[in-house]
């Protein structure tokens, strides 16, 4: 759908695409070949968050991902970075062979902003929902779980 998209915008059958902001960015409309002019719109009119997803049947491995997850989106939260990733507390969650796993992630990409920032600010600005919650409030966003 959206090859097909950009490819009618490329052979000028229309002059405007739509998708989310991660379908339709200059980088990918160019890979497509389009060479005419190009600008994204700065309104957003969607607020769902990138998901992570795992396979099937495995829940172990499925918590352990969103442990990972969520103590990168935590770092950042207590602007703890690649520099200072030995300053996160240790955890018992997977057993004492694991206890520096959240240290060793940060150390090894970085928290949810640092890693945003090097793969995903050159395609698309940080949406605020990703940012919802500063520290003042309990206002907090649920992550939708699909078809459960």
């Amino acid at each position: 759908e959206q090859a097909t998209s950009i490819q009618s915008l490329k052979n000028k059958i229309c002059n405007v695409i739509e998708g989310e902001q991660f379908e339709a960015p200059e980088s990918t409309v160019r890979y497509y070949g389009y060479k005419g002019t190009y600008a994204m719109g700065k309104n957003s009119f969607s607020k769902e968050p990138l998901a992570i997803v795992t396979r099937d049947g495995d829940t172990e491995f499925a918590d352990f991902v969103n442990w990972v997850l969520n103590s990168l989106l935590y770092a950042e939260a207590q602007n703890i970075t690649m520099a200072t990733a030995n300053t996160f507390p240790k955890t018992s969650l997977f057993g004492d062979a694991y206890g520096n796993m959240f240290q060793h992630a940060v150390a090894a990409v970085g928290n949810y902003g640092e890693i945003y920032s090097r793969h995903l600010a050159p395609i698309a600005d940080r949406l605020k929902v990703n940012m919802i919650n500063n520290g003042d409030t309990g206002l907090l966003y649920s992550h939708p779980y699909g078809q459960v």
